[in-house]
C-alpha cells in the first residue's frame, strides 16, 4: 500500500484464513493466528506459508489481535475476553513456538493500557 496515495496492489493470497498478524524483525517473517487450522503460522516476502501448529498449553479460540515485539515474542489476544498468550518466535531459540507466558489479565506488561 502506498501510504501517501492510499493505493494498493494485491500481491498474492495465503492458503488459509489468518488473523492476529505481526512482523518479526529478527527473521523477516510475519507470524499469524491460522484460523483455518487452529494454530500459528508464518510467511515471508514470497508468501510461502508454513503452518507451525498449536503451541502446547494454548487453546483454540478467536485469537484475532496480535503482534510480534522487537525481542521476537508473538503476543495474541482474544477479543471479548481478557485471554492472552506470549509465544517465542525467536530464530534458533530452544523454546521456539512455545507459549512462554499466558493469562487473563490484559494489564500484564502494559497490554490494554492507554495514555489519556
Amino acid at each position: 500500500m502506498d501510504l501517501a496515495t492510499g493505493e494498493s496492489e494485491l500481491v498474492g493470497n495465503l492458503p488459509t484464513e489468518v488473523n492476529g498478524a505481526g512482523f518479526n524483525v529478527l527473521d523477516g517473517n510475519f507470524y499469524v493466528w491460522d484460523g483455518g487450522s487452529g494454530g500459528i503460522g508464518r510467511f515471508g516476502a514470497g508468501l510461502e506459508y508454513e503452518p507451525l501448529g498449536l503451541p502446547e498449553g494454548m487453546a483454540i479460540g478467536n485469537w484475532n489481535m496480535g503482534d510480534v515485539d522487537p525481542e521476537g515474542f508473538m503476543w495474541l489476544m482474544q477479543s471479548g475476553t481478557r485471554m492472552w498468550v506470549q509465544i517465542d518466535v525467536r530464530p534458533g531459540s530452544s523454546t521456539f513456538g512455545e507459549v512462554v507466558a499466558s493469562g487473563d489479565d490484559v494489564s500484564y506488561g502494559g497490554i490494554g493500557q492507554s495514555a489519556d
